[in-house]
């Protein structure tokens, strides 16, 4: 189980140590028992947290990291931003511990009207993708809400010329969680395909055309439970 720790503050250790005690074997087995879920945690907003399985580069973040500005699931899941305090998904994001990116799925608690906390986990949108999409049909598009391309199949990739989340490098210590860039949304891509199915991508589930190169291109949207969608393209119909 992972604490973020000052030696110097005696006060602090016993706080994370508490919260270790109270939740620490939920956190794990939310984690040993679900496939996907890459890591497990309670963030609180006096920044000590309790996470499982515990990350080098978590030690290497800033001991006195404000978790209500630099941490997404925390200040996401508050209420200024989730005010009906329900659980939520949180687009994909470059995580600071070095995940890459990842999406999360928290719900806040509260003590009376006072929000305290985020509990919830890590998803790697690569694997979450590859597990949605299978590779071997034919053009798929994994979009979240913001309409970015979380994952897309090498069908879609090579014939299309669609660009979807990747690898993170980490050049350089990341301080923050960062959202995922617009680059990655269908309508800021370079692709004439992903512009073209920007333009007429319905909000209701149902079969639709868009024009590719003048001739029609069939398609497929489904909305998932959280909010995401799927979009299957067919080939190009030949006059």
């Amino acid at each position: 189980m992972g604490l973020r720790r000052h030696q110097s503050d005696p006060l602090l250790t016993e706080r994370m140590a508490a919260l270790e005690r109270v939740c620490g074997r939920s956190i794990k087995e939310a984690v040993t028992r679900h496939l996907f879920i890459d890591q497990a945690y309670v963030l609180t907003t006096s920044s000590v947290a309790v996470y499982y399985p515990p990350t080098e580069a978590a030690a290497l973040l800033p001991l006195r990291m404000d978790f209500n500005t630099a941490i997404r699931p925390v200040y996401m899941a508050g209420p200024q931003t989730n005010p009906v305090r329900g659980t939520i998904w949180l687009p994909p994001y470059v995580d600071a511990t070095g995940k890459g990116y990842v999406t999360s799925v928290c719900t806040p608690v509260y003590s009376g009207e006072r929000y305290v906390a985020s509990a919830g986990c890590d998803l790697r949108t690569r694997p979450l993708g590859e597990s949605l999409l299978d590779p071997s049909r034919a053009a798929l598009l994994l979009l979240d809400e913001r309409r970015t391309v979380v994952h897309a199949t090498p069908p879609a990739r090579r014939r299309y010329g669609i660009s979807c989340l990747d690898d993170v490098y980490y050049l350089d210590t990341v301080r923050e969680d960062v959202l995922a860039p617009s680059e990655y949304q269908l309508d800021r891509q370079s692709s004439p395909t992903a512009a073209a199915l920007a333009r007429v991508l319905p909000d209701d589930d149902r079969r639709f055309s868009f024009s590719l190169l003048g001739a029609p291109c069939p398609a497929e949207v489904r909305t998932l439970e959280n909010g995401w969608r799927l979009v299957g393209l067919l080939p190009p119909e030949l006059p």
